[in-house]
């Protein structure tokens, strides 16, 4: 979601990758201009961070919350319903990250290649599963008259960002985990965890 703001302001050329997937997705166009407008200020009115990782200022009343969680984009004017829909296509990190082709499901490849219709996508995943990208340059081989549609800056072949899933069960308390990592190089860092402890009932007495 970060990829729709460029250089402080709204990117047209994202804002019509979006497009594509709300489209696909039978979502409110309408929604998707509101979350652009909602995302621009909130990280416009983003606390500045000091060295020592403490915010310096607080956001002004009624700024918008950057979300860090896909779920949390009803900050930004989704409505729930569109939120689970988008669940699975979409990320929320905390820089402009590329598309990762060899993950994308065809629905996002459809809207991160601009020119490419959901058949076709659907071809490139089969392709992939069997043989995953190694590089770029293999996926402009695989697309051939088309391969003017990837670039260096908006799409890749791997990722650095990766949500963790855990579950813990202890007697009758089930605790899930969600974590998202950044992994550079060798490093791995974890940037947030939610725990939702659950109780789940006890089975009936025999």
């Amino acid at each position: 979601m970060r990829n729709l703001i460029e250089d402080g302001q709204v990117s047209k050329a994202q804002l019509a990758r979006f497009a594509r997937l709300f489209e696909r997705l039978n979502l409110p166009l309408e929604e998707l201009q509101t979350l652009s407008r909602q995302l621009q200020e909130a990280l416009q009115n983003t606390p500045a961070t000091a060295a020592t990782g403490t915010a310096t200022a607080g956001p002004p009343p009624q700024t918008p919350l950057m979300p860090q969680q896909t779920a949390q984009l009803v900050w930004l004017g989704l409505s729930p319903a569109t939120v689970r829909a988008l669940d699975g296509f979409v990320s929320v990190l905390p820089e402009t990250t590329p598309v990762n082709l060899n993950t994308a499901s065809a629905e996002v490849l459809m809207a991160s290649l601009p020119g490419l219709d959901l058949g076709a996508a659907r071809q490139l995943v089969a392709q992939r599963d069997k043989a995953p990208w190694t590089s770029l340059e293999a996926v402009r081989k695989t697309l051939g008259a088309a391969s003017a549609l990837v670039n260096d800056q908006q799409h890749s072949v791997n990722s650095r960002y990766f949500e963790v899933r855990g579950r813990l069960r202890i007697d009758n308390v089930v605790q899930q985990d969600l974590a998202l990592v950044r992994r550079d190089g060798n490093q791995v860092r974890m940037l947030w965890r939610v725990r939702s402890p659950q109780l789940t009932p006890a089975p009936p007495l025999q």
